[in-house]
């Protein structure tokens, strides 16, 4: 280390020009790394989508998605297989490890799909594996309205044939999904009577309509020196083209049916602030950078033209507010930390030029930190950002000691000694111990990096960047700030201690010789704090994390199963009207059902509201308070009151968007609704429990069609063609697609829309090649109930009751939860699950508490290495506990709730006690190995490194205060009740380590004092 010092010293304009190096191009560098405002947090999933065409549940589940799961079991670091069987669609979500990457795991499903494809029923969809997006992915949604009327097929033609393709192409983009209406179509309605009259079937004019599109290439034809092209063009691609399209014996489908244009059946509405609306969610790539996309998007809509008549609204939600605003609190608290640690270092040092010195390595140590953060990967976040802002005041730390002991070493060495020499001396003397430290620092982050899931998604990018920071700090101390002394001429100055440390020392020696006096009195003090703090922890309320501000809110509205698509949107336009009403609720957008191959595959009871806040004039909580009691207004719903983000996080964690889940498994749906809604009710009993729901999952009415085979074979009939029939009594049959322009129209063959009462079907005419008869002669009507959706995850059905949190910490209230479930008798094959937040935290708070012992260890290790003697680095390890009380406030001051942000701050003040522990120590040891008393060795070591502890703890101290004070900013949700135990305890370790460390070290010496 000395020759590497001395080196440095003596080539210290190349020291130098690093250092300019590090500042230029890395500034530039550093401008380009993707921005986003958490790190990603999605395991690698599958979403696999079939589209069924109107197959029951029952028949969704054992034709389709058990097949799949069957194919998808045995996966190579498969985490969980869930699926969801509705009417008409199969939904299965293969979530992997985070150890594969989304290309892997979508190579091994496209295999596994390729081989069950084959044996799935006949007439559906293949399987379709969604776009790859992640769960926080979907950043923008747009709404567009028709202000010249109520229709919105126009608007929904262009945003299927102009806006959805054009924001595709967009870099960063991966998938746009469109809600609202239906699509534009060619309806043919078929007369019953005039087929009966005619004796013609319905089956016959489907296959003249599948042969409409007449149109074939014939080959060429040559005259001369010519060839020309020969193409029969006899396409229907018109509503009068069908008309006259002839069907036998002289007749035109005009005579049997009537042709018009028309609409799909919707499978999804929107509108916005109550007005029908075309929803467009605009989902991006994993790992795109949420502004950058967001800025492409506004730029390629900046040269859209819009129809006349129709508006484009953009801010129904972006996630890129909350982004923007959460970095720009985080900048401010690095810029105000930053400014607060220039002041104090240079009022500690009442030295322009030390000052400078020691500043120097704040910007180097933070570029370098990026720098290195980049070449990893690791995109700028809030939590990136976070640790940067936690580190900002330790950055200078090591320069301090270091410029501190180099300037008193030169004021004792004299004119006569070589300049360069002292330095290297200088530095030698204080440079164990702050590599030593350091390693300490980096030590205590380790549990970090022990955990797994989400938890460790969010916190190693933060412990990854402040020890990268501290680190780059120490570099900057050890080989650029010797270089920066001898460069700017710092020299000996006269023996006069800065006011500063005049001050601090008048106020410390008569509490140093009080601790001198009567150090077991102050060990005892100092044990029971400690032990009072431990015990105020332990009692305190549990959170996995603090709640975000994110400025929007989620609502999620729910009816009975059963409930049609035009219900919900009733409902959920009063929904949007009470909450428009509301002070706070800025805008209102809501998606009823779901869109055309949507990951968020949900059914038509389902309703999502995105609320956007102002949060300039009311609490959060408060209008959160205000929205639940006015929603009570719209019966028959349950609602859901969340925030995207954390919402989001929720779904990670549980499957479902909600702070807690019971998922109870079991085969029997009969039995399985039956203990699940008993689970509901035990929740709703409970306090502080909110929002308490069932996952959209139960009976609905069904009207059930079962043909007598007999009969059917009577009239020449099969299964197929009475399937045919029931679809084209309802929803009718694509038959066809024509083209007109880009736009793809389909042509839906269905009965004539008429009387759909029981006894109007039981008397429906059907023609049959052997005559015509009534569909009660073929088959049975009857009403029924059946499951409206059938939910499955690793082979077991399953269905989840939801529930929120308001006014209780999540440890109480898990707690509660199971003690009420575990009452509860459940019946053989039954069994239950309590899953979210509370499962993550507690296998997280597990995680780190068993590698905090590893973690302790090796800091044991540490010092005993560091300070030569088992004695010393018992000494240490005793004063560590000392930033427990302070710590303990921090944690009142942030709310009185210990959640992983907290417990992290904890692990960090474990460093920073070492390090004060460390440099006394060191100190005192040196004194006794140079002759001194035990007691004249505390004395001085103590008065001598009792400015730079101070200052090192102020300038860590007021890098963190900004952070602290702006705890309700956005942003700032998991760095601020960290930094708030950071301070408290960096306050009461630096305070308490100054006058209990010396009375540790004079009664484990007791003997061996004069």
């Amino acid at each position: 280390m000395d020759i590497l010092t001395k080196l440095g010293i003596r080539y210290w304009g190349v020291m130098i020009f690093i250092a300019l190096a590090l500042l230029g191009p890395g500034l530039f560098m550093v401008q380009k790394m993707p921005v986003d405002v958490l790190p990603e947090l999605s395991s690698p999933s599958v979403t696999i989508l079939t589209e069924a065409h109107q197959m029951g549940p029952e028949a969704v589940e054992l034709q389709i998605s058990l097949p799949l799961e069957t194919a998808l079991q045995g996966l190579s670091h498969l985490r969980r297989l869930r699926s969801a069987s509705g009417v008409g669609l199969s939904m299965v979500v293969a979530e992997f490890d985070w150890q594969i990457s989304e290309k892997e795991a979508r190579l091994q499903v496209m295999e596994r799909l390729q081989t069950v494809a084959a044996s799935l029923p006949e007439g559906i969809d293949a399987p379709l594996m969604t776009p790859p997006s992640s769960i926080m992915g979907e950043i923008i949604f747009l709404g567009i309205t028709d202000n010249q009327g109520q229709d919105l097929v126009r608007a929904r033609q262009f945003a299927d044939t102009v806006l959805r393709p054009r924001l595709l192409a967009v870099s960063g983009v991966s998938q746009i999904t469109v809600l609202g209406s239906g699509d534009r179509a060619i309806q043919i309605e078929l007369l019953p009577n005039m087929l009966q009259h005619y004796q013609i079937k319905a089956q016959e004019i489907i296959e003249k309509v599948q042969e409409a599109d007449g149109s074939a290439t014939a080959g060429y034809m040559t005259q001369g020196a010519q060839a020309f092209l020969v193409r029969s063009l006899g396409r229907s691609t018109t509503v009068k083209h069908f008309e006259n399209l002839g069907i036998g014996e002289g007749l035109k489908l005009k005579d049997v049916a009537r042709v018009t244009y028309s609409q799909t059946r919707p499978i999804g509405l929107g509108s916005v602030a109550t007005k029908p609306a075309i929803i467009l969610a605009i989902g991006r790539q994993p790992q795109a950078n949420t502004i950058e996309v967001s800025e492409a998007v506004d730029k390629s809509l900046k040269l859209l033209q819009m129809p006349e008549g129709l508006e484009l609204n953009t801010n129904l939600f972006r996630q890129e507010h909350f982004i923007r605003a959460a970095l720009n609190s985080l900048k401010s608290a690095l810029a105000e930390g930053s400014f607060l640690v220039v002041l104090i270092v240079i009022l500690g040092l009442q030295s322009l030029r030390s000052s400078l010195i020691c500043l120097l390595a704040l910007p180097l140590s933070l570029v370098m930190a990026l720098l290195i953060l980049s070449f990893f990967g690791v995109s700028i976040n809030t939590m990136t950002l976070g640790g940067l802002t936690i580190a900002i005041g330790a950055l200078v730390d090591d320069a301090i000691v270091f410029v501190e002991n180099t300037v008193r070493r030169l004021n004792e060495g004299g004119t006569g000694q070589d300049r360069g020499e002292l330095i290297a001396k200088s530095l030698s003397q204080v440079a164990s111990s702050i590599i030593y430290a350091t390693a300490i620092i980096v030590v205590v982050f380790l549990p970090l990096f022990f955990l797994s899931g989400i938890e460790g998604k969010l916190f190693q990018p933060l412990g990854l960047s402040y020890v990268t920071a501290l680190v780059a700090s120490l570099f900057v101390a050890l080989f650029l700030t010797p270089a920066f002394i001898y460069c700017m001429g710092l020299r000996e100055k006269s023996h006069s201690t800065p006011i500063a440390a005049r001050l601090a020392q008048r106020v410390y020696d008569p509490v140093l010789k009080f601790t001198m006096k009567y150090p077991v009195p102050i060990l005892v003090a100092g044990l029971l704090l400690s032990l009072g703090s431990v015990f105020y922890v332990s009692n305190l309320g549990t959170s996995f994390l603090p709640p975000f501000r994110e400025g929007s809110l989620t609502i999620e509205m729910s009816t009975i199963p059963g409930t049609s698509l035009q219900e919900s949107d009733r409902l959920g336009r009063m929904a949007e009207s009470v909450l428009l009403g509301l002070d706070g609720v800025l805008q209102v957008a809501r998606r009823s059902g779901r869109a055309s191959n949507d990951a968020h595959a949900v059914d038509e009871t389902m309703t999502e509201i995105e609320v956007v806040l102002d949060l300039n004039n009311q609490n959060r909580d408060s209008i959160l308070e205000s929205i639940r009691n006015s929603l009570k207004s719209v019966s028959g719903v349950v609602f859901n009151i969340g925030q995207p983000i954390s919402h989001r996080i929720d779904h990670i964690l549980s499957g479902a968007r909600a702070m807690l889940v019971v998922a109870v498994f079991g085969e029997d749906l009969i039995r399985l609704d039956a203990f699940a809604n008993r689970v509901k009710a035990t929740l709703e009993d409970l306090p502080s429990l909110v929002d308490v729901a069932l996952e959209s999952q139960g009976e609905q009415p069904e009207l059930r069609i079962v043909p007598h085979l007999s009969r059917l074979a009577d009239y020449g009939l099969s299964p197929h063609d009475m399937a045919e029939h029931t679809e084209l009594l309802f929803d009718g049959i694509r038959v066809a697609q024509i083209l007109q322009g880009n736009l793809k129209i389909p042509v839906i063959v269905r009965y004539e829309e008429g009387g759909r009462q029981t006894e109007d079907l039981k008397n429906f005419p059907i023609v049959t090649e052997r005559g015509s008869t009534t569909l009660s002669e073929l088959a049975d009507v009857s009403w029924h109930r059946g499951p409206n959706r059938i939910g499955r995850e690793d082979r077991s059905r399953r269905i989840l009751v939801m529930a929120n949190i308001a006014g209780m910490d999540l440890g109480s209230a898990s707690e509660m939860v199971e003690a009420a479930l575990m009452k509860l008798t459940a019946e053989p094959g039954i069994h239950w699950q309590l899953r979210g937040q509370f499962e993550a935290r507690k296998i997280a708070a597990q995680r780190m508490f068993f590698a905090s012992f590893l973690s302790l260890f090796i800091v044991g290790w540490i010092l005993h290495v560091s300070l030569g003697s088992l004695r010393l680095a018992l000494l240490t390890m005793l004063s560590l506990p000392l930033s427990l009380a302070g710590g303990a406030f921090g944690v009142y001051y942030s709310g009185g709730i210990v959640s992983l942000a907290s417990l992290v701050g904890f692990l960090t003040l474990l460093g920073i006690a070492a390090r004060n522990g460390i440099l006394l120590l060191e100190r005192f040891r040196d004194g006794v190995t140079s002759g001194m008393s035990h007691y004249d060795a505390v004395w001085e070591g103590t008065r001598e490194r009792l400015l730079p502890v101070f200052m090192t703890a102020i300038s860590t101290a007021l890098g963190l205060l900004p952070l602290v004070l702006a705890m309700d900013k956005p942003g700032n949700e998991i760095q601020a009740p960290m930094a708030a135990v950071i301070l408290g305890g960096l306050i009461s370790s630096t305070v308490l380590s100054v006058i209990v460390v010396p009375a540790l070290w004079l009664v484990f010496h007791k003997g061996e004092t004069k």
